[in-house]
């Protein structure tokens, strides 16, 4: 073989064995790519609806993890639950009939903060039991409680984060719960009323018999639209603002060792420990702060 023919065969390897290392490369950039796991339990989010329509059923339990959930009521005779989410088809919350209850859950394999699950559902205004009878109980590690135009026997919600609210509601007892998130009920009535957050402000207006409200980390508003029979507020660290309307007579006991203690009603102006008395003592308050202020004010309709 002479000295071109040489050449020539030099540079075809050359040629050859860089394309094969060029196929190479690519082969192994498409493979990383294929191979890459798609994005934990997510899926483009769909809707999927189910309803209820017994004349025994007289309670809904839900018991989820991230999820927001919202409860309304409607001129229709069924239950029913829309369920949006992008999760994988077996980690989605499902419904199911069991009993007397309509039970809300799920069997979730995978779990993030990033997925998008939202549940409405809606109950009937007139049902063949009588409404005051009906109960709600909610648990949900994550995710927003929203209750609007409700009626029912007693609403529980329990979460360990997200806000709760609820607006122009009424029921026998109520009972909230939240370890971080704000809770809001404005215009709800309810002959009995106790509320807990851990971390985050209460707001509470409305009517109600008893109440019994304690944030450990955030302050209380309370706006009686009538007087109740009752009422106790706490807070570890926030303050207690309270508006009354004009009423037949109160006993206070208060405590605020690092703040001070108003009283439009009987013009007190303390501080620490005590008591006072206005008019007779038919109604017991009981309001304490280890770090904040006591304000009780005339309601805006009651107000001189």
């Amino acid at each position: 073989m002479d000295h071109h023919a040489k050449t020539a065969v030099a540079i075809i390897a050359t040629l050859v064995i860089a394309v094969g290392a060029e196929i190479l490369l690519i082969s192994r950039s498409d493979g990383g790519t294929t191979e890459k796991p798609a994005k934990s339990g997510k899926e483009k989010a769909k809707t999927e609806t189910v309803f209820f329509q017994s004349d025994r059923i007289s309670e809904i339990k839900a018991d989820v993890s991230s999820c927001d959930l919202k409860f309304s009521q409607w001129d229709e005779g069924r239950i029913e639950l829309a369920i949006t989410s992008d999760r994988k088809q077996n980690d989605r919350p499902y419904a199911i009939l069991k009993d007397n209850a309509v039970v809300i859950a799920e069997d979730r394999q995978e779990h993030t903060m990033l997925d998008r699950t939202e549940i409405d559902i809606k109950v009937p205004r007139t049902m063949p039991i009588e409404i005051n009878n009906f109960f709600i109980s909610v648990k949900t590690t994550s995710g927003a409680v929203s209750v609007s135009g409700f009626t029912c026997g007693v609403f529980d919600v329990k979460t360990s984060g997200g806000k709760i609210v609820f607006d122009e509601c009424s029921f026998t007892a109520l009972s909230l719960a939240s370890e971080t998130g704000m809770i809001v009920c404005g215009d709800t009535d309810a002959k009995s009323v106790h509320i807990a957050a851990a971390k985050g402000r209460i707001n509470y207006s409305g009517s109600c018999d008893y109440i019994d409200a304690a944030s450990q980390k955030g302050g209380i508003n309370f706006s009686a639209k009538t007087m109740m029979s009752e009422a106790s507020f706490s807070c570890g660290s926030g303050s207690v603002n309270i508006a009354l309307p004009e009423n037949e007579g109160y006993m206070l006991e208060y405590a605020a060792p690092d703040g001070k203690v108003k009283d439009a009603f009987t013009n007190t102006d303390a501080k620490g420990n005590g008591s006072v008395r206005y008019k007779n003592d038919a109604v017991s308050i009981k309001v304490k702060t280890e770090s904040g202020n006591i304000n009780i004010t005339r309601s805006p309709s009651s107000a001189r």
